[in-house]
């Protein structure tokens, strides 16, 4: 395995992130609500990490995925609305484009308080060990309670493929099996893939925070992988693969699923994962399941086992994030909420429509299908004719509305 020249050694900060950070900072500090009450501004994700994916053009320096900033604010400020922080955004990304910098910026504001009691989980144990003070206090990052990359929690792990496949949904529905053709479109792919390693990796204990060392640490469990292990020393390359092409977006990801044939082999991958990573967090009721489950039984049996009040806190967060707006729902959601929470009814739809893709013909979604599928949103697309656009859209709304912003 030589020839795959690992270790990774991206730069720490290219030129344009470098920039990036610093038109972030002055926008953040011209522009933020709450400006006197602002502790730090604290950078996350793989641009902390020296990994983001940058194109670079004569006009602007594009960044491919979102920049993801938090404003740390005194424990006496209130925190700017979803509105404000939407304006803040824009304004962020106008002073971006004169620095010829194109790149989306996700901010979120948070109290100290909000650092101190993060639980043991992928974006905390991120956050802590990666994470970048922009502006502020500098010790801010130290507030986070230490994380074990070796102890946390599986369900987080499952979550995180979910999401994965929840956001790569619109992209895998507009290609319709062709290849992708431009950067834009590789990317969800290789993010998939990226963080199918990244969840694998927490199932089995050993997850470093960064790509190029998960790409590392995966070659060695493909390497000693067993009976009844997952990864295989293909997928492992196809990690290994997308992981260049994260530090460095330019031409096709070699050792990737044939585009010619769809990516029909990706997604079944991905739903090889889910399978076995559910399987694992049920082992102790896995006597009660066939011995070779379906995904419905599976996941039937998955949400089984979530504990009452898990359901009824993230219907609880539902009410409070929309209250009195969301009235006509509730005797659905009462009903909905004997089977699941309104994030796992999400990723419910979101999976059931990414694994059938594969399966699809010609006429596309069966209409029947579509409305079985909206049926189980806990916010329902309007009523009228329904197509899979409509649907999409509907289900990234009910994400961002139900699940974006909280753990429940």
């Amino acid at each position: 395995m030589a020839e795959l020249c690992f270790p990774l050694s991206p730069s720490v900060a290219t030129p344009p992130s470098l920039r990036l950070q610093a038109a972030v900072r002055s926008a953040v500090l011209a522009h933020a609500p709450q400006r006197t009450h602002l502790l730090a501004l604290l950078l996350t994700g793989s641009l902390a990490r020296g990994e983001g994916s940058w194109l670079v053009h004569a006009n602007a320096d594009r960044l491919l995925g979102d920049a993801d900033l938090l404003l740390v604010l005194s424990a006496q400020a209130r925190l700017p609305s979803a509105a404000e922080l939407a304006a803040l955004e824009f304004r962020v990304r106008q002073d971006l484009s004169l620095a010829r910098l194109d790149a989306s910026v996700s901010l979120r504001a948070v109290h100290p308080s909000y650092l101190e009691t993060l639980p043991p989980h992928l974006f905390g144990y991120e956050l802590g060990r990666a994470g970048c003070v922009l502006w502020g206090d500098p010790a801010m990052l130290r507030r986070i309670p230490a994380m074990d990359g070796g102890h946390l929690p599986c369900e987080d792990a499952f979550r995180l493929l979910a999401n994965r496949i929840l956001e790569l949904l619109p992209s895998a529905c507009a290609q319709g099996g062709a290849a992708p053709a431009t950067p834009e479109q590789v990317y969800p792919w290789v993010k998939l893939y990226l963080d199918m390693a990244t969840s694998y990796l927490v199932f089995c204990g050993d997850c470093p925070p960064s790509y190029a060392a998960r790409a590392e640490r995966l070659w060695r469990h493909a390497e000693r992988a067993g009976a009844g292990d997952w990864v295989t020393p293909a997928f492992a390359r196809r990690v290994a693969a997308c992981t260049r092409w994260k530090l460095c977006p330019v031409g096709a990801v070699p050792g990737l699923p044939s585009p010619s044939g769809g990516w029909a082999a990706a997604i079944g991958e991905a739903e090889s994962l889910w399978r076995w990573e559910l399987s694992r967090l049920q082992a102790p009721a896995r006597a009660r399941l066939p011995r070779d489950p379906s995904r419905a039984q599976l996941w039937r049996a998955w949400l089984g086992l979530q504990p009452w009040r898990s359901r009824l806190r993230g219907w609880g967060s539902a009410l409070r994030h929309l209250g009195w707006r969301t009235a006509r729902h509730w005797p659905r959601w009462a009903w909905m909420a004997r089977r699941a929470s309104p994030r796992y009814c999400i990723y419910e739809t979101a999976s059931e429509l990414f694994f059938r893709l594969p399966h699809l013909n010609a006429a596309g979604w069966p209409p029947a299908e579509l409305a079985a599928y909206a049926a189980r949103l806990p916010l329902p697309p309007p009523p009228g004719a329904l197509s899979c656009a409509l649907l999409l859209r509907q289900l990234e709304d009910n994400y961002h509305r139900l699940a974006h912003s909280t753990r429940a």
